[in-house]
């Protein structure tokens, strides 16, 4: 909630319920100019260059907090941030829908993809990730869960797609992962990373300079544009929560 604002903000303004997007940018340097401020050369990210959410207080830009409804339950919007980051990645280039996607991580936000994914009409939907307590939390927004410890995750693309997938989400920046996704992927098809990715060099699938089609969407570490404008709208959709749940939960 917005206690004080500086001279001349009008938006937002004091007591305003408000979701921090993490990137302060610098708007000077070559990227910003460009319109690509995930890439800033001066970025500083809340919670780790500056203080962050668990401080008492947090001093941001007023461009940087975005106000929320007033009834949007505070614990939904203690995660916009991170929901805004999978919401970009579905959505970057052409989108997910009637496409067969795979997701390689299901962490918290590869798990906001897929349920971004499933209500945005894309499908076969394949969810992989080696921890059955994680993967099993997919399991209202998948068609196909994964586990690459215990089945051939490129088998089981073949078996479902019948051939590959069209669009690839990557969540977990795992080299093994990243070089299934790509294997995976069928010529043409999109590629989006989000995961923070291993050295360059130690990525050497034949996919990733033969596949074509647009190139990634997400650059290494994390970040692409300015994701946290598209995750209010979709906070409020419904068929679906971001409120807390159990791998047994309904969505």
């Amino acid at each position: 909630m917005v206690e004080a604002v500086g001279p001349g903000v009008k938006r937002p303004q004091v007591g305003d319920h408000v979701s921090l997007e993490s990137h302060i940018v610098c708007h000077a340097c070559p990227a910003c100019r460009t319109g690509n401020y995930h890439v800033c050369l001066n970025t500083q990210i809340l919670g780790v260059d500056r203080d962050g959410g668990f401080a008492e207080y947090a001093l941001v830009p007023a461009e940087n907090a975005w106000v929320n409804p007033k009834d949007l339950p505070f614990e939904v919007a203690a995660i916009l941030e991170p929901f805004g980051n999978a919401v970009h990645t579905v959505y970057a280039g052409s989108g997910v829908s009637g496409k067969s996607v795979l997701i390689t991580g299901a962490g918290p936000i590869g798990l906001m993809a897929a349920m971004v994914a499933r209500a945005s009409g894309a499908g076969p939907i394949l969810v992989s990730d080696p921890n059955p307590y994680r993967l099993a939390f997919a399991r209202p927004y998948a068609d196909r869960l994964v586990n690459p410890l215990e089945e051939d995750l490129l088998e089981v693309v073949r078996r479902v797609t019948g051939s590959g997938v069209e669009v690839l989400l990557e969540f977990s920046g795992n080299e093994a992962a990243i070089h299934q996704g790509l294997m995976a992927s069928s010529p043409g098809g999109r590629r989006g990373f989000w995961g923070s990715l291993p050295t360059p060099s130690a990525l050497t699938s034949p996919v990733s300079s033969s596949c074509g089609g647009s190139p990634p969407s997400a650059s290494p570490g994390g970040g692409s544009g300015r994701p946290g404008c598209r995750a209010p709208p979709w906070s409020t959709r419904g068929g679906w929560t971001l409120r807390p749940s159990s791998p047994t939960a309904s969505p």
